[in-house]
């Protein structure tokens, strides 16, 4: 990204993911979680999901690169998987799959 504020780009769109994750998996499982490890599971989407493969994989990389953009100093947008940009038209897309996924199961 040339921008100077990708780190609060990704961060941001990474935590609304999560978020959107985190509300799925409780309309599915009835479970929720406020425990840091509960990360690991932002890309643990039901059987059912559209793209439910791909998705994990860009969440999986969507977490790391949160992580890279927090908390490493010396990273680089550059060093990303995806540019900020891409990041914040997946988060966008993420909820937009997740809304109707969740009309479509009748819990909104």
């Amino acid at each position: 990204s040339g921008l100077g504020n990708w780190r609060q780009m990704v961060s941001r769109a990474y935590y609304c993911c999560y978020c959107a994750s985190r509300a799925l998996r409780l309309a599915e499982t009835g479970t929720f979680s406020t425990e840091v490890e509960d990360h690991k599971k932002v890309g643990d989407l039901p059987d059912g999901f559209p793209s439910r493969a791909r998705w994990a994989d860009i969440l999986t990389k969507f977490r790391a690169d949160r992580n890279l953009a927090d908390y490493d100093h010396s990273a680089h947008s550059g060093d990303l998987e995806y540019t900020a940009e891409q990041y914040l038209t997946h988060a966008e897309s993420l909820l937009a799959e997740i809304k109707t996924y969740l009309r479509s199961q009748g819990a909104i």
